[in-house]
């Protein structure tokens, strides 16, 4: 439970990128949807190396590199505050998003069996609590606090989920 909630914080960013797109950079509609293109390059082109690669890699080492990627991202923004590199982010998003979902689908078949998989999957969707109060309290801590320090809040959470996923058992 504690894994979905630090990993699953990194779906609620992707808004918050785009709030501070506009806010920092005037980003229009069309940068927005340029964008949400590049996430969805990075996502594709990763789906099609996750799947080349398949057989040969764990799901604990995607959910490591998932998290280290996603720390990367506000780091990237605070340490490069130019408009230049940013739409990057959402490709490095695409892809942080797509080993995410992979590997977390992944990790649920094999914790689980075939009796219990229903009863761990509504639990899993139901226990994702902080990615729900993520985007009030970030909003708020937005607001009086900045980006900044919303940024470094995230980047602890998502660093906190390395240790739930060391204590993952789970064989591929």
């Amino acid at each position: 439970m504690f894994l979905i909630n630090t990993q699953g914080i990194f779906v609620a960013l992707m808004p918050f990128l785009i709030l501070y797109a506009r806010k920092m950079f005037a980003a229009g509609s069309q940068d927005i949807g340029n964008f949400l293109i590049l996430k969805v390059i990075g996502g594709i082109l990763t789906g099609s190396v996750l799947f080349y690669y398949s057989k040969k890699i764990k799901y604990h080492y995607m959910l490591y590199i998932a998290s280290t990627l996603a720390i990367f991202i506000p780091l990237l923004i605070i340490m490069l505050p130019g408009s230049l590199l940013f739409p990057y982010i959402f490709l490095l998003g695409g892809i942080v998003f797509t080993i995410h979902t992979i590997s977390m689908n992944g990790i649920l078949l094999e914790v689980t069996t075939n009796e219990n998989r229903a009863l761990y999957a509504g639990l899993s969707g139901a226990g994702g609590i902080l990615p729900v109060l993520l985007p009030f309290l970030g909003g708020w801590i937005i607001t009086a606090f900045g980006f900044t320090q919303f940024f470094v809040l995230f980047m602890l959470i998502i660093f906190s989920s390395f240790y739930f996923i060391y204590k993952i058992d789970c064989q591929k």
